[in-house]
């Protein structure tokens, strides 16, 4: 039989052979104010290691390191000295332009902070140049989300390919059963950093405040076993009996409750590269957490609209269930203070699709591990919590 030739490989597509990585000043003194910092340099190192593992080649810059620092020390052994620059542009250190030429590396995958300024000016040079540059979105910051957004915008209209650090690595790695690709599926697997180990800044007139603003697992776990959690004989709303229970209104309602959870909620979007324009669930254990994400986005400079679910359909005016400033046809997630069976989730669902919502999935603050997730996946909703009930030190039904 005659073997047959596969088809040839988009050129759309970057392959370990012509590309190579560029990281633009990740350095000590502009990591601390940039927004998601954490997630930026953790990618980036995913990124160089994969690189390395690869055959890629790895290039990078540093800008005026006298007064801004050297590399951050979490991607430092990995790159090694770097050419300074005094230009915002990469294309100061030309030494980077000719080894990429003489390697015949014609695309260039392009990290690093800021977003709407050295990785700006060097991704539109590289175009000037002829290369053909990638943008991982998750892998590039700024300080402020606004500038961030805009240079996505102007350097996507620019000709660059925006892109994500899971994309890369599959991209580069191409196949899989090899070695390579064993290595790489560990790299994938890799959990985030919690939000503390970078910082952020708010925009002007916010006062962040220390870890005001950002997600604080430990700090919500602390408040919810002080304010909310009670031990005793229970029954749920879904009937279940219970030896304990969650007044998770006692948080969602309290100011560090609500930040804690506004900003825990926030962050996961973020970290999955994309924000829906809407989140909202039933009334009314969702509607402070609604608030809550709504609030903390228009404090980041994002735009997150908000919506409630009646129970029952309003009885004048509109006639209906879902009330907000939302229209058919956004994408939006489902949000839960405690997730027991996912009951009042795939009621919120389903009202909200009836409205013409397309629903994206599932955010709880607590998954009481009891059956609640699986429920939502018959239904093709995925669940995402920002704890479970083992985070609170109890053990799931089915280990007690």
């Amino acid at each position: 039989m005659a073997e047959v030739a596969l088809p040839h490989r988009s050129p759309e597509l970057m392959c370990r052979h012509d590309s190579a990585l560029l990281v633009i000043d990740v350095q000590e003194r502009l990591l601390p104010v940039i927004d998601r910092g954490h997630l930026v340099v953790w990618n980036i190192g995913r990124l160089i290691r994969a690189a390395k593992l690869l055959g890629v080649p790895v290039f990078g810059t540093e800008q005026y390191p006298k007064g801004l620092g050297p590399t951050v020390p979490q991607l430092r052994d990995l790159l090694g000295p770097l050419p300074s620059k005094l230009m915002f542009s990469c294309r100061e250190c030309g030494e980077i332009f000719r080894e990429l030429r003489a390697a015949d590396r014609h695309k260039v995958l392009v990290v690093g902070i800021e977003a709407h300024v050295c990785v700006l000016q060097s991704v539109l040079d590289l175009i000037a140049e002829g290369f053909r540059v990638y943008v991982p979105v998750d892998a590039v910051g700024s300080r402020f989300v606004v500038d961030y957004e805009a240079a996505l915008r102007r350097m996507e209209a620019s000709g660059a390919i925006l892109t994500s650090t899971e994309a890369v690595l599959f991209e580069w790695c191409e196949v899989a059963g090899t070695w390579e690709f064993k290595e790489l599926s560990a790299i994938v697997r890799e959990q985030a950093p919690a939000a503390g180990t970078g910082s952020q800044l708010a925009p002007p007139g916010v006062q962040t405040g220390g870890k005001q603003g950002i997600y604080d697992k430990n700090a919500l776990v602390s408040l919810i076993k002080e304010k909310a959690l009670r031990f005793g004989d229970f029954t749920l709303t879904s009937g279940k009996k219970s030896t304990y229970y969650l007044d998770l209104k006692q948080v969602t309602l309290d100011p560090q409750g609500a930040r804690l959870i506004g900003a825990g909620i926030l962050e996961l979007f973020e970290s999955q590269g994309t924000l829906p324009d809407a989140v909202g669930g039933l009334a009314i254990g969702a509607d402070p957490i609604t608030g809550a994400v709504v609030t903390m986005a228009g404090m980041r400079g994002k735009n997150v609209l908000g919506f409630l679910v009646r129970k029952e359909a309003k009885g004048h005016g509109t006639q209906r269930f879902v009330e907000g400033p939302v229209t058919p046809g956004q994408r939006a997630v489902i949000v839960e203070d405690v997730v027991t069976t996912g009951g009042s989730s795939l009621t919120a669902a389903k009202r909200a699709w009836e409205f013409g919502l397309q629903v994206l999935g599932v955010v709880g603050v607590v998954d009481r591990l009891e059956g609640g997730r699986e429920a939502l996946a018959q239904a093709g909703l995925s669940l995402q919590t920002l704890l479970t009930i083992e985070d609170l030190g109890i053990k799931p039904p089915a280990s007690q």
